[in-house]
């Protein structure tokens, strides 16, 4: 089984596993971006100041869920 490593809301790492990965989003909030990610088991968000680091990591994220 393959897992995706995010942080959850207090900074502490969380192993998802990519088959129970839903479907992920990504937007815009007035102080940076966000990552959602939905599982069976909930829901995550990674949260970014850097727009460009966010947009890299979301599109490592798909690559990652595709390839599953």
């Amino acid at each position: 089984m393959k897992f995706l490593e995010t942080l959850n809301c207090l900074d502490q790492d969380v192993l998802i596993p990519i088959n129970r990965i839903k479907y992920i989003s990504y937007g815009h909030k007035e102080n940076g971006a966000f990552i959602k990610i939905v599982t069976d088991a909930g829901d995550l968000e990674e949260h970014f100041i850097d727009l460009k680091r966010a947009d890299e990591r979301y599109k490592i994220i798909k690559q990652i869920v595709e390839a599953e």
